[in-house]
C-alpha cells in the first residue's frame, strides 16, 4: 500500500533527495558528492519560428516556483509531487515592458526506483501552456566546468563543445545566423564519463543547451510556443526569411498539456560510453511480455498460444551478445536473422560475441573537412 507523508524528502540505496526553500538537492550516496539546486524550470523568450529558436532583444529569464511538496511511498518506489507556478509575460511585448503575464501551474514528480535500477532518478514535468513566444526548459545542475558535451549519435557518440568562440563575431564575419550550442541528442546527453558527471536520458524534444556560469547546467527543452511557420529579420537570423509567415496553431500549443519524463543518473567510477548507451537504451526500451492465462482471456481480440505440457525451459533466447557493444536492431529477413550492432565508444575498438561468433567493432569517428 502507498503511505503518504508529509516530509521533504525521499531515498534509496543510490540517492537522497530533499525539497527544502523552494530548492531540489540531491545527494549521491556512492560518490559521497552533493548536487544543491540539481533541478529547475526556467522560461525565456522565443521570437523564432517552427523551424529555429531567436532570443529576442529584450529576454527575460523566468524561474518556477515550488511551495507544495507530498512524499508517497510504497514498496517498489518513493515519489515526491511538487507543485508550482511561473509568472509568464502572454507575449513578447509584455516580456520586454513588464506588461500583462499569466500564473501557468508546473508539476514535477520525482521518482526513485527500489531493488531495481536504483541508479535512475525518474523526472516527469507537467504543465498546460497559456503563453504565447517563450520556450521552457527543464535546466539540470552539474556542479562543475564543461567545456565538452557528450551525446549519442546513430552508431556513435560525438563530443561537441559548449562554447562557440564564434559567437563573438559572427556579424563581422557575416555569418547568415547566430552560431548556437543549441544541439540534438538520439536519447541521452552527459557533461562526461566520468565519477560525479551527470546522465539525462530522454524521449521527449531531444535538444539540449550547456548555459550558466562556466556552463555548468544542462538546459532540456521541454517545448516551444511560436504562432508563425517561418519569420524574416529575426534577432540570430537577420534579413533571411526561413519560411512563409502564416500563424500556425499547432506551434503554439495554447492551452495544450504538455508532459516530459526525463531520466537523471550520477556516473560512477567504471561508466562510459557503452555504459551510457545500455542505461539509455534500459530506459527507453521496457520489458514487453504477456501471461498466458485462462483468467478473463479475451480469445475474440487477443489468441494466447498455451502449450498443452508444461516442460518448457525456465529461460529460451534467441541471441545473446556478449562485449561492449550495443543492440540497434534484430529483424528477421528471407535469409536468416538480421542483428545490427555498433561500438559507442569514441576512441576504443572493442570485440562482441554473438552466439559464439566473434566480431571486431571499430570506432565511430567524424571529421572536419576544409575543401579550398
Amino acid at each position: 500500500m502507498n503511505n503518504m507523508n508529509t516530509k521533504n524528502q525521499i531515498e534509496n540505496s543510490h540517492y537522497l533527495i530533499e525539497f527544502k526553500d523552494g530548492h531540489i538537492h540531491l545527494f549521491d550516496k556512492v560518490n559521497q558528492a552533493n548536487y544543491p539546486n540539481i533541478l529547475s524550470v526556467i522560461d525565456d523568450g522565443d521570437e523564432g519560428d517552427s523551424y529555429d529558436y531567436s532570443e529576442p532583444l529584450d529576454n527575460k529569464e523566468i524561474v518556477a516556483k515550488f511551495l507544495g511538496c507530498e512524499i508517497v511511498e510504497n514498496t517498489l518506489k518513493s515519489t515526491m509531487k511538487l507543485t508550482g507556478t511561473i509568472d509568464l509575460p502572454i507575449d513578447l511585448g509584455s516580456r520586454a515592458n513588464d506588461g500583462e503575464t499569466v500564473q501557468q501551474e508546473v508539476t514535477l514528480e520525482i521518482v526513485l526506483n527500489h531493488h531495481i535500477l536504483e541508479e535512475s532518478i525518474s523526472v516527469d514535468i507537467r504543465t498546460v501552456n497559456i503563453a504565447d513566444e517563450h520556450r521552457l526548459r527543464l535546466v539540470f545542475n552539474t556542479h562543475k566546468k564543461n567545456e565538452k558535451s557528450y551525446a549519442d549519435i546513430q552508431f556513435g557518440t560525438i563530443e561537441r563543445p559548449t562554447y562557440l568562440p564564434q559567437v563573438e563575431r559572427w556579424k563581422e564575419e557575416h555569418w547568415d545566423e547566430k552560431p548556437r550550442t543549441i544541439e540534438p541528442l538520439l536519447s541521452y546527453v552527459t557533461n562526461g564519463f566520468h565519477a560525479c558527471d551527470v546522465q539525462i536520458v530522454t524521449e521527449a524534444v531531444r535538444e539540449y543547451q550547456f548555459i550558466g556560469e562556466e556552463y555548468a547546467q544542462i538546459a532540456m527543452t521541454v517545448y516551444r510556443s511560436v504562432p508563425y511557420l517561418g519569420k524574416s529579420d529575426l534577432q540570430d537570423r537577420p534579413g533571411r526569411e526561413s519560411g512563409t509567415k502564416v500563424g500556425t496553431e499547432g506551434t503554439r500549443h495554447m492551452n495544450e498539456l504538455i508532459q516530459a519524463r526525463y531520466y537523471l543518473r550520477v556516473l560512477g567510477n567504471v561508466d562510459d560510453e557503452y555504459s551510457c548507451a545500455q542505461f539509455a537504451k534500459e530506459m527507453l526500451t521496457p520489458l514487453i511480455g504477456y501471461q498466458a492465462a485462462s483468467f478473463r482471456n479475451n480469445t475474440d481480440e487477443f489468441v494466447l498460444s498455451i502449450a498443452d505440457e508444461r516442460n518448457l525451459p525456465l529461460t529460451h533466447s534467441l541471441v545473446e551478445v556478449e562485449g561492449e557493444a550495443v543492440c540497434s536492431t534484430i529483424k528477421k529477413d528471407s535469409h536468416g536473422t538480421i542483428i545490427r550492432l555498433y561500438n559507442p565508444k569514441r576512441s576504443d575498438a572493442t570485440k562482441a560475441i554473438v552466439n559464439d561468433k566473434t566480431v571486431e567493432l571499430k570506432t565511430c569517428q567524424f571529421e572536419d573537412l576544409l575543401i579550398d
